[in-house]
């Protein structure tokens, strides 16, 4: 819940209306939805598909004396945020700890990954993949209905195929980022609708609301030395053959030429959880446009690489 606290910290701070969540598939001990009330005083509607696991949610929310905060409900199979909206009408975010895996045989070939819930929780049809990308189906419709969607994930080859579903459902903003425990691993991915002009009071306050959300995309990127950081940024400008002048954490510079190439800004800024590193398609012709969301997908995700997938691709130019 402390992630979220953070999101959306500064809406809690302006309004007196109670947060109000959507813990998508929340499981038998509905832990998610007891720690946001417990915790931050929030609001939840906790929905799940197997009926035991429902009965087994809805008493340890009545043991807890949290029936005010959180209402338990049960939905269908192919169900996961239409109908919730629908009853109980706008709120501040969804969450999921979706299931990771397509089969049980699956599930059993990653010991690494501990899988102690009921068939639900762990496979559905597409994995984790295809459960999620319900999700940004149904976002896709309700928009700004939901002010924040997002997901945790199990696998990190998950991220692109689910980042660019998200990009094509129009998000304004998509974020990242990485749980890292001992030897376990987890991402997260979280994206929003939420118009420009009120986007400064949904992102935390280290964070500049961009000017213009058409032609800006931002990531975050695990807490790393700014040394680091500008050396992902710019061996990723290099290798795009973009002619660059910086300044600080903030590149300007064109890739192609003045008759099918762009004009973008770089910006990389600090914050308690990491970086955010933000990236604005400045001029370029409607064609050029494509090539600029491209170029954001490889900075997206070379700067998003694991340490040591990067020292490899560091020491393979060192060796050039």
């Amino acid at each position: 819940s402390d992630v979220y606290k953070r999101q959306v910290g500064s809406r809690i701070e302006s309004r007196t209306a109670p947060v109000t969540g959507i813990d998508i598939g929340t499981g038998a001990s509905c832990i998610y939805p007891l720690l946001g009330a417990r915790v931050a005083g929030w609001r939840f509607i906790a929905t799940e598909v197997d009926p035991v696991s429902v009965a087994s949610a809805q008493a340890n929310v009545s043991r807890s004396k949290l029936e005010s905060q959180i209402c338990v409900e049960q939905l269908r199979a192919t169900e996961f945020l239409m109908a919730v909206v629908a009853k109980h009408g706008n709120v501040d975010f969804c969450m999921c700890n979706p299931p990771f895996f397509e089969t049980m045989k699956e599930a059993a070939a990653h010991p690494g990954t501990t899988c102690m819930g009921t068939a639900s929780e762990c496979v559905a049809r597409g994995g984790e993949v295809g459960f999620v990308t319900s999700i940004i189906s149904d976002s896709a419709q309700l928009r700004d209905r939901v002010s924040w969607y997002s997901t945790m994930l199990g696998k990190k080859t998950s991220l692109e195929p689910l980042m660019a579903l998200v990009r094509q459902a129009g998000a304004t903003l998509v974020r990242t980022t990485e749980f890292s425990q001992g030897h376990q691993a987890r991402w997260g991915l979280a994206w929003s609708f939420v118009a420009a002009t009120t986007m400064a009071s949904v992102v935390s306050d280290q964070q500049p609301a961009l000017k213009s959300r058409n032609n800006s995309r931002e990531f975050g990127v695990a807490s790393m030395a700014d040394t680091e950081v500008r050396a992902r940024v710019e061996l990723v400008l290099k290798e795009s053959g973009a002619v660059v002048t910086t300044s600080a954490m903030r590149w300007e510079g064109v890739v192609g030429s003045d008759v099918d190439g762009f004009r973008f800004t770089v910006h990389a800024y600090p914050g308690q959880e990491g970086w955010t590193v933000e990236a604005t398609f400045v001029a370029g012709k409607d064609e050029a446009r494509k090539a600029f969301w491209k170029f954001f997908e490889k900075l997206e995700c070379d700067v998003q690489r694991t340490n040591r997938r990067w020292r490899r691709m560091m020491a393979k130019q060192a060796g050039a």
